[in-house]
């Protein structure tokens, strides 16, 4: 394991990802200021929960492109093959992405939450945003760091392109939007009073649902959701393990 981390870590040092890293790091702390200098000083809670709920999306898009360029990289420029070659089995490649994975959403995930108490300092809103950043509402938006970075590491293995994962990903969310807009249009039309939700059964708005602060977590979420961690899990890796490697 500790040969597979830092392999992980030794390719981390180049150019894309600190360019990365300068734009992450732009956009966050330009976000912040923006935030906390239109909130007033009698900081209410909604707003507080509001402005950090936002100033995560940056984070999770940033982890999205980090893990499409790193994982997609290593399927075109050959240095998977050359791992297998150097004595690395498939098993051992495929953890070394979730680790890369965990590595890159705790980091940023820090950053973040590093950077949103140090802006507020200045506005004087320090122990006001302290009181805010609750165990519940850092572990949701943690975790919906996490389960967004699996849905890219998973396309990434299933296409293998990294210009393929980029425009998957991209549409997906407004695909399951278009299919929930069309299903609710249609019950509508014809006056079904059901409480049956069909966005709780697609991959992003199930997960949605959970991570929503406050919204009640139906059984039907956790069981979903779960569903999609097993399958974004499993089903890349088996596929991988029976594909060929192009040199």
């Amino acid at each position: 394991m500790k040969k597979v981390i830092l392999a992980e870590l030794n390719k981390l040092p180049n150019q894309t990802n600190y360019i990365l890293f300068a734009i992450l790091a732009t956009i966050v702390i330009g976000l912040g200021i923006i935030t906390f200098s239109t909130i007033p000083k009698e900081l209410n809670q909604q707003a507080a929960v509001r402005s950090i709920v936002f100033l995560i999306n940056p984070i999770e898009l940033f982890v999205a492109i980090f893990l499409i360029l790193n994982v997609g990289q290593e399927f075109k420029n050959g240095t998977l093959r050359k791992n297998i070659i150097d004595g690395y089995t498939r098993h051992e490649f495929y953890i070394g992405k979730i680790i890369l994975l965990l590595l890159a959403a705790t980091f940023s995930f820090l950053f973040y939450l590093l950077s949103f108490i140090l802006i507020s300092i200045p506005y004087g809103l320090l122990e006001t945003t302290l009181s805010l950043l609750t165990t519940q509402l850092l572990g949701i938006r943690f975790i919906s760091i996490i389960y967004k970075a699996l849905f890219v590491v998973s396309l990434s293995f299933l296409l293998k392109r990294t210009t393929l994962v980029f425009v998957f990903y991209f549409l997906w969310e407004v695909m399951e939007q278009i299919i929930n807009g069309i299903y609710l249009l249609a019950i509508t039309a014809y006056e079904i009073n059901s409480s049956f939700s069909l966005a709780d059964f697609l991959p992003l708005s199930s997960f949605k649902a959970i991570s929503e602060y406050n919204n009640p977590i139906t059984l039907i979420n956790v069981i979903v959701t779960s569903t999609y961690i097993i399958i974004m899990l499993f089903i890349p890796y088996f596929t991988f393990q029976k594909s060929n490697i192009k040199p």
